[in-house]
């Protein structure tokens, strides 16, 4: 009876294992662009299909930025680029300028996402905002802390010129879903 256990219980699902083992190396070196596309020296990334646009798009004339094609390069906040609406995989480098908000030039209020590694260029007294439309002074006004993104978004100071700068707190770990918000008032 023990011959047969382990040779029922021990040396029969080791050969299948070994077999199952083999067969899925088979299958997956001969197909290995299709299973595996790190497998050659790629990246795994969040992909967007629009690509980012590297020159800075004149604001001249415009009305509102939903003129702008999103991931359009419209300026810098401080040392940051300024995108429209841009795709997440922008934000590495980038900050993001929210559909709907108003021009530098306009009255009411200009919504900016970024992420929590670019935050500490806005965790600062004042930053210079410089488009084609000039260049426009925000000094600090008052930092929240929210639990979402449209809670940021719903966010309307009661100022003339204001921007908010919004960012997931937890750096994308995923233990927290509070977003900062920094709130700054444009110069007259």
């Amino acid at each position: 009876m023990d011959k047969e256990f382990i040779k029922r219980g021990v040396v029969l699902p080791l050969i299948c294992a070994a077999l199952v083992c083999a067969v899925s190396l088979m299958i997956f070196t001969k197909n290995s662009d299709s299973l595996s596309p790190f497998a050659k020296g790629g990246v795994i990334s969040y992909y967007d299909d629009v690509q980012p646009l590297n020159e800075t798009v004149s604001l001249d004339g415009a009305e509102s930025f939903d003129e702008l094609e999103s991931n359009s390069l419209i300026g810098t906040a401080g040392d940051v680029e300024l995108r429209y609406d841009a795709d997440y995989s922008a934000l590495n480098n980038s900050a993001s300028i929210a559909c709907g908000s108003a021009l530098p030039s306009q009255n009411g209020c200009m919504y900016i996402k970024t992420t929590y590694a670019l935050s500490g260029s806005f965790y600062v007294n004042s930053f210079t905002l410089q488009t084609s439309l000039g260049k426009t002074e925000y000094s600090f006004y008052d930092e929240l802390t929210v639990s979402s993104e449209q809670e940021a978004l719903s966010i309307s100071p009661a100022l003339k010129k204001s921007v908010v700068v919004y960012f997931q707190t937890s750096d994308g770990s995923g233990l927290s879903s509070d977003y900062s918000v920094y709130i700054f008032e444009g110069a007259e």
